[in-house]
């Protein structure tokens, strides 16, 4: 009876100490037994259930597949990785397919552009418009502003070196109205030309922010990512590693 006792007693000791533990479930498939001391944004901390008296671990969220805490409660982690397209932010509100630049411009800040796979990168629109003024707002398919800064960076070349020419062949010697005109020409080309840069990099941001919300409304979204589902089998929770397709209308 005695020995009876005594084992009851220690079988409900140990079910008890059971009950206390947290498991934390790694994505390698691994259980680890475990008392939870703080869930943070991107980490948890723990001890394990064998050592209370030894060091907090930190293992990170990306880690961990899941958590079964004391209670019973169970807590699964997102497995999804952010698609490369995703720039972070909600669409803006109000917009339609075939909007132009001049209605853009007012909607989208530049400064607020994350590039992401898909979009005409905004470095090579300026050096574009570097070679050839204007080209850059060309390949962003803005042809009335490409065509106005390519003619006016040239027309004030042209007028330049006209007013140089003239006091080149003048018999009077140096003209100061003439020589001031073209160093205003020369200036302004420059100006112009600089311009033309800052203005191609800004407009293929904004195009390409507009693209972004239009692949977020319009377009039917396929995401391919790996991920790591479980499955119980008589081993136990086995991972298994494969790739997942998904559509998002």
């Amino acid at each position: 009876m005695k020995k009876l006792f005594v084992a009851l007693v220690v079988a409900l000791t140990s079910a008890m100490f059971a009950s206390a533990q947290d498991i934390i479930t790694k994505k390698d498939g691994q259980d680890v037994e475990a008392v939870i001391e703080e869930v943070g944004d991107d980490y948890v901390k723990f001890k394990y259930f064998e050592e209370l008296a030894g060091p907090v671990i930190v293992l990170k969220k990306r880690d961990i597949f899941r958590i079964q805490y004391q209670s019973g409660r169970v807590e699964t982690f997102e497995q999804k990785v952010n698609p490369l397209y995703d720039n972070g932010r909600e669409p803006v509100a109000g917009i339609r397919p075939g909007m132009k630049y001049k209605e853009l411009k007012t909607l989208y800040n530049p400064r607020e552009y994350v590039s992401v796979m898909g979009d005409v990168h905004p470095a090579w629109s300026g050096v574009a418009s570097f070679l050839i003024p204007g080209l850059g707002q060309g390949i962003n398919n803005e042809w009335g502003r490409a065509a106005g800064q390519f003619f006016g960076s040239y027309g004030l070349i042209l007028a330049g070196s006209l007013c140089a020419s003239g006091i080149a062949a003048s018999a009077d010697g140096y003209n100061p109205t003439l020589g001031v005109v073209s160093i205003a020409c020369i200036l302004g080309a420059l100006g112009l030309d600089i311009w033309s840069i800052v203005d191609a990099v800004k407009i293929a941001k904004i195009k390409n922010m507009y693209q972004q919300d239009l692949r977020k409304l319009y377009a039917v979204d396929i995401d391919l990512y790996p991920t790591v589902n479980y499955a119980y089998t008589a081993s136990g929770l086995t991972p298994a590693v494969g790739m997942t397709l998904a559509l998002k209308f």
